[in-house]
């Protein structure tokens, strides 16, 4: 008879359905044992461990007692260490699109932070083939006006491709950061703003060293701490044109509530604590995040605050983007096209020798003087009129 593959269902135990789950409970329950092993078994010992101990039982108790409670300081600074390293060194967020799946060209660049820190990004020209075309050589003797686009905390450059499109197409050469704490910095803590201001002026300062941008017209876009970070960078900076803060942090509070201490009510006497660490580590004042200190800043310059309860990433919603484009061609572009008219008045004024030619009009003609045409036109004029 051929034989046949036959299920013997006796191996099936119903009282092993979870073994994983059991044997992992199993080793925490043990862990615990030790511990309270470790620490409260001696302590509550009627025999001393040593012969030549002396005091009565109450006077070895409050020993050991003493003795143990010296751990708790310890125990309670590694705590705090690594909440705060642990809120300051987020996952890093995936990513692999870039500026091309928008259909833009873009090169890729490496800076450095003011404080050595190493930083990437995308830098976006305005040039291409479109725009050549249509405006040939005069394209390649503009400058163009220009922004930085900074990410969230715990998101990559990334979150602000929605908008490269959009600001390219207005004719703004675009330079998209990745904040530190990614890429080669990516052992580096984020401060939520604080430090990553010195990222966000490094950027503007590599943009106006291009020879291709305009250095007093460049803003910045900014989401959650980008937008801290640009916010803190324009203080320090009064050349930055205009600004769009997308849901800036309020103040420290926040932060330390949601991200760094702990979010249990019992415990939050250690949130101070906590706050101290923080700056001792990075060795900043927290206090400079809260947004009350830029209230003069806010009404001296173009500000586009986007903060809207509910609505977290309004930069990138399509209505706002419009919005954004719109605000930036008003507050900066604008800048690039008043500076370019006055320089080309002064390098016609510069061209014409006023000082040999009449402060007057020309008789019979309804040109004024001097002439804003070329030389050529001019002589060809004379040959006809005979003037």
């Amino acid at each position: 008879m051929m034989k046949r593959p036959v299920m013997n269902p006796s191996y099936l135990d119903d009282h092993s359905s979870h073994p994983a789950a059991s044997a992992k409970w199993a080793r925490f329950f043990k862990f615990l044992f030790r511990i309270g092993k470790l620490f409260f078994t001696d302590l509550l010992r009627r025999r001393p461990k040593i012969q030549d101990e002396v005091g009565t039982p109450f006077s070895r108790f409050m020993r050991k007692l003493l003795y143990r409670l010296m751990f708790v300081p310890t125990l309670l600074a590694v705590l705090i260490g690594v909440l705060v390293v642990t809120a300051t060194h987020p996952k890093p967020a995936p990513g692999v699109m870039d500026p091309v799946s928008q259909g833009v060209y873009y090169d890729p660049v490496e800076l450095l932070s003011l404080d050595g820190t190493k930083l990437e990004g995308w830098l976006v020209p305005v040039v291409d083939a479109r725009r050549v075309i249509a405006e040939k050589e005069k394209m390649l003797h503009k400058k163009q006006p220009a922004i930085v686009l900074v990410h969230d905390f715990g998101a990559s450059r990334q979150q602000m491709l929605p908008l490269v499109a959009p600001l390219h197409d207005a004719g703004f050469v675009l330079l998209v950061i990745n904040l530190r704490g990614h890429g080669p910095s990516a052992a580096v803590g984020s401060t939520f703003g604080l430090n990553e201001a010195q990222d966000v002026r490094a950027a503007v300062e590599m943009l106006r060293r291009r020879s291709f941008v305009d250095p007093e017209a460049v803003g910045v876009i900014g989401v959650g701490t980008g937008a801290t970070a640009a916010l803190i960078a324009a203080d320090q900076d009064p050349r930055i044109t205009a600004l769009v803060l997308d849901h800036p942090i309020r103040q420290f509070d926040d932060i330390l509530s949601e991200r760094i201490g702990p979010k249990q009510s019992w415990l939050s006497w250690v949130r101070p604590m906590c706050k101290w660490t923080f700056e001792i580590a990075y060795k900043v004042d927290a206090e400079d995040i809260n947004i009350g200190r830029f209230a003069e800043l806010m009404k001296s310059r173009p500000v586009f605050l986007l903060d809207e309860p509910g609505e977290t990433v309004s930069c990138v919603n399509p209505i706002r983007s419009k919005q954004i484009v719109e605000f930036m061609k008003k507050h900066v572009a604008t800048r690039t096209k008043t500076a370019t008219a006055l320089l080309q008045r002064d390098q016609t004024s510069q061209a014409t020798p006023i000082e040999d030619a009449p402060d007057m009009a020309v008789p019979g003609s309804t040109e004024s003087w001097p002439p804003q045409q070329s030389a050529a036109k001019m002589l060809e004029r004379t040959k006809n009129t005979g003037w």
